[in-house]
């Protein structure tokens, strides 16, 4: 599923800004 695939991306993403 392309939407898994994106909540993925987001969550590696907001644990970088943190």
């Amino acid at each position: 599923m392309v939407q898994e695939g994106f909540g993925v991306v987001l969550y590696v993403y907001y644990w970088k800004i943190k």
